[in-house]
């Protein structure tokens, strides 16, 4: 049986439930709230259009429902604020764009369960790029182009203090490529003996000007006072007026310097672009004609100059005339003559006993004067321009060479060549084989038995025999093109000298 107590405490529970289950009940009765319904939340004032690649600020005005939170971030683009409530201002500051591409930021605004976003652009910036500043040239001049890249439309100029050797030559239709533009400027020879500069000025929209250098080299020089330095026989002292603008070296002949030494070098004006130097040297007493030839060569370049030094000691010593420079510096440099009157040269002993000479690709027109080497046994002039060529006096002469000339004729004479080669009679004048010089007829004369060669190489298509009575052979063989002719002496020749092997294709016409 229950106390009083206990009955109380159970009355009491039942009813506090009673309570509570009508309150709930209540609750039920009404349309539930969807959270969030009333939540908002605005941006006002954002800048429509991208902001300056220089950097700029705004400020933009949140109107929200309650307070406000912002997410993002961003190194260059700074918020004063990044919560608040409503009303509240936010600055943006915006940092300069040191490159050339544009950018952009999102910013989220949030509010209860609301909200918006803020995108901030920023432009690129102006870009304008060359290569480098500074450009050199070669004193030869030439065609070159400057690659700049930019982001804006471009302008350009040349500085018009240079324009007698410095053009804008840009066609129309220039190469361009999307953020690229290629200025193409000439450059003309510099044939002054200082170096010269000009500015090229480019300009782009919002950029400023650029200036380019274009720096051309000066054309080296080393000048002497005169052609050629005779000394008396007992020696003496050589005087030579240098004008340079290149620091060169003094080279004597190893053969030479036992009797020329250079003694004496003293600058006696630095003014302007060429610095005057006078260079001594001292001969020795000579008993026998010889030369020297010193040369200035330029230190780290190509400019040089030739000092032509001889004595000359009576003697019975050959003369002859040497048109040709080339020929003429050859035989100067190798001692075998020296400078007697302007072309005119006198044999030196080491000419008179010349045996053998090897003047191989000097650039050389005429061989005029080699008569004088009467006790040449072998002559090498392949590689040169030689046009037309008499050996007729050298009459020991065995042993010839002559390929890549353009021969039109050679005179041998008596001389005992047994064997004349015309396969490569020609002169290539360019990189390319096919640049040629051509002989249009190749006439031989010479009293001796000897034979000729005429092979697949040979691009002269007429050969004249008539003059080589004693003609014992000449090979035709391969030579397969129509439009070749031999010319021979009717009743001094017969057809069995031709020898045309197993194909040929050479017409012999007969002269009388």
């Amino acid at each position: 049986m229950k106390s009083v107590f206990e009955m109380k405490r159970t009355i009491l529970a039942l009813a506090a439930a009673s309570m509570l289950m009508a309150g709930c009940s209540e609750e039920n009765t009404e349309t539930p709230a969807t959270p969030g319904a009333a939540d908002r939340i605005e941006v006002a004032g954002a800048p429509e259009a991208p902001l300056a690649a220089s950097g700029d600020e705004f400020t933009v005005t949140v109107q929200s429902s309650g307070d406000w939170r912002l997410a993002g971030k961003k190194e260059w683009c700074h918020p004063d604020l990044t919560e608040g409530a409503d009303g509240a201002e936010v600055r943006f500051t915006v940092d300069e764009n040191p490159g050339y591409e544009a950018r952009s930021v999102v910013y989220t605004f949030m509010s209860g369960g609301k909200s918006c976003k803020l995108t901030v652009s920023q432009q690129g910036g102006v870009v304008v790029e060359a290569e480098r500043d500074r450009y050199e040239v070669a004193a030869a001049g030439g065609e070159f182009r400057i690659r700049i890249d930019a982001n804006v439309a471009l302008a350009w100029e040349l500085d018009p203090s240079s324009s007698e050797w410095l053009s804008d030559t840009t066609p129309e239709t220039r190469a361009a490529m999307p953020e690229r533009s290629y200025v193409y400027l000439t450059v003309a020879e510099n044939t002054t003996y200082a170096a010269r500069e000009g500015v090229l000025r480019v300009t782009g929209e919002g950029a400023g000007t650029r200036e380019i250098t274009i720096a051309q080299l000066q054309n080296d020089a080393i000048l002497i006072d005169a052609e050629s330095y005779p000394v008396e026989p007992e020696g003496g002292v050589v005087t030579v007026q240098v004008d340079a603008n290149v620091d060169y070296t003094v080279e004597i002949p190893s053969e030479a310097a036992s009797w020329c030494r250079h003694t004496a070098s003293e600058e006696v004006s630095g003014e302007g672009p060429l610095r005057r130097t006078v260079e001594k040297f001292e001969i020795d007493e000579a008993s026998m004609t010889r030369n020297v030839v010193v040369v200035l060569r330029a230190v780290g370049g190509e400019a040089k100059a030739e000092v032509n030094i001889s004595q000359i000691v009576e003697s019975e010593a050959a003369i002859v005339d040497v048109p040709d420079a080339n020929f003429r510096n050859f035989l100067l440099q190798e001692g075998y003559v020296v400078t007697a009157d302007g072309t005119k040269c006198q044999l030196t002993d080491a000419g008179m006993e010349l045996t053998s000479m090897n003047c191989s690709g000097r650039n050389i027109e005429s061989l005029a004067g080699i008569e004088g080497f009467t006790k040449l046994e072998s002559l090498d002039f392949t590689n040169n321009m030689v046009k037309k060529v008499d050996l007729s006096a050298n009459t020991l002469l065995s042993d010839l060479k002559f390929e890549t000339n353009p021969v039109e004729e050679m005179n041998l004479g008596d001389a005992p060549v047994m064997m004349v080669d015309i396969s490569a009679t020609k002169l290539q004048v360019g990189e390319n084989w096919w640049e040629m010089v051509v002989p249009s007829k190749f006439t031989l004369i010479s009293s001796q038995p000897l034979e000729v060669k005429a092979g697949d190489n040979c691009v002269c298509t007429k050969f004249d025999m008539t003059q080589v009575p004693n003609l014992k052979r000449i090979d035709v063989s391969y030579i397969t093109y129509s439009g070749y002719v031999l010319y021979l002496k009717r009743g001094v020749h017969t057809e069995d000298v031709v020898y045309r092997g197993e194909i040929s294709s050479v017409v012999i016409e007969w002269v009388d």
